[in-house]
This record gives structure tokens, C-alpha cells and sequence, in this order.
């Protein structure tokens, strides 16, 4: 397993909360890799969110199928890269209210051939990904690989006939594919995730979300990354928040 700690350069004061926070850097537009920097709209989320909250926060870097164990045995306090909910995951997490709500998107197929059957060949996921799930409850064969990018790499290498995954993966591999067919992706949208015995942690993220969507900050991110804007997000969900 692959494990780089990488520390913010965030101002934070003496005797600070350490936050440790895991990520896949490679599913923009919420976590991706530019010019060897991590950017995305989780890089910006949890920035504010740290500066707001006074932690000292610790990137630990991981492939998907690791994160979510890492939180899952407290390993990692906070699980990003637009994690979205779903009642398996639930089994394990506990997640803060979605900064971005979306009950349903779309993933793409990509593939070397653009007359490739979908049907007849095995497609090349991300393991543990929302993306994996809606092929496998779609009957399509599938070939797990740790992340987006070993999965589009095996694709344009040949070891694998097509790809299915985020439709706003933009990169060298995935300009060498076409774009042959979409799917339906059914979540409840991206939210923090953190272990089960974590309410209070949960809790106090919630309220820096709801302060940080109250005073427009969470929708400037989602113009920025998203280009949408969903107002006040953080007031419509359901669950109780305190104030900050």
C-alpha cells in the first residue's frame, strides 16, 4: 500500500487538532493531480475547512479501496475525493451533509475502439468505486484496478478492452480514447466521510460546512470546480447542524 503524507502549509496555532485527511488524487475536479500540485475542490474544501477549524491538517495520500478501510479503522480522520454516499458505505462511515447534492450523474465509457460491444468485454473500474457498483448492478463483466488512472492505462495499453469512470477525467491517457457510451451513477453527492465513532468530529464539520455554505464560500468552490451553483446547499439537508 502507498502512503505519501504530505503536511498543508496552513498557519495553525500551538497545540493544534491534528485532522488527518485521506485522499486519491486522481478524480478531478475534486482531487487531481496539476503540475504536481493537488488541486481540486476537496484541495479547496478542506482547506478552508482547516483554516476555519484551527486543526493542523496531514494529507495522507491513498488508492480508493485503502481510504476507505483507513477510515474504517481510524487510520485517516476525514475521507475526501468527492466520496459519495451510498448504503454500503454507510455500513462503515459516517458522512457530514453532501456540499454538493446530485441523486443522480453520469460516468463515461472510454475505449481504443470506438465499435467495442460494452456487453461482451470486461471494463476496467476503479476498485471499491461508485463507478464499479453501478457496472456490476448493470450485469457488465468488470476488471478492478487500485485507481482511475491504472484503469485508463490498462486501456490504452491493451489489457483491457474499455474503461468506465468519472465523465470529467481529463488527461494525457484519456485523450487517447473515445468517449463510447454513458451511465447512470446513483448517490446521494459528495460528503466527508469519517469513521463511525466519530460523531463529534462529524459534528463539528457539519458546522464549519453550514458556515462556509451560509456565507457563499461552498458555492463559489462548486463554480470554481463544478460549474454550478447550488446556493446555500449545506441549509437544505436534513441532517441537525449546529450553528459556528
Amino acid at each position: 500500500m502507498r502512503c505519501l503524507a504530505l503536511v498543508l502549509a496552513l498557519a495553525a496555532p500551538a497545540q493544534a487538532e491534528t485532522l488527518r485527511i485521506g485522499g486519491t488524487n486522481d478524480y478531478p475536479p475534486y482531487l487531481f493531480r496539476d503540475g504536481g500540485r493537488v488541486v481540486g475542490m476537496d484541495a479547496d474544501l478542506m482547506s478552508a475547512i482547516c483554516a476555519r477549524g484551527g486543526f493542523e491538517c496531514i494529507w495522507v495520500e491513498l488508492p480508493l479501496e485503502d481510504l476507505l478501510a483507513a477510515v474504517r479503522d481510524g487510520r485517516v480522520d476525514v475521507a475526501v475525493s468527492g466520496i459519495g454516499i451510498n448504503t454500503e458505505r454507510e455500513a462503515f462511515m459516517d458522512f457530514t451533509c453532501p456540499y454538493f447534492l446530485s441523486d443522480t450523474f453520469t460516468g463515461s465509457f472510454l475505449a481504443r475502439d470506438p465499435g467495442v460491444d460494452l456487453a461482451a468485454v470486461a471494463i476496467a473500474v476503479g476498485t471499491q468505486s461508485l463507478y464499479e457498483k453501478a457496472m456490476v448492478q448493470a450485469g457488465y463483466r468488470t476488471l478492478p484496478f487500485p485507481n482511475e488512472t491504472q484503469a485508463l492505462q490498462a486501456v490504452v495499453d491493451g489489457r483491457a478492452a474499455a474503461f468506465f469512470g468519472s465523465n470529467q477525467v481529463s488527461n494525457d491517457l484519456a485523450a487517447q480514447l473515445a468517449i463510447v457510451g454513458e451511465h447512470p451513477i446513483r448517490t446521494l453527492g459528495p460528503a466527508l466521510g469519517v469513521g463511525e465513532d466519530a460523531d463529534v468530529l462529524r459534528r463539528r464539520l457539519d458546522a464549519i460546512l453550514a458556515a462556509l455554505s451560509r456565507e457563499g464560500q461552498l458555492a463559489a468552490m462548486q463554480r470554481a470546480w463544478l460549474d454550478t451553483d447550488q446556493g446555500d446547499v449545506i441549509a437544505r439537508c436534513s441532517a441537525e447542524i449546529p450553528q459556528a
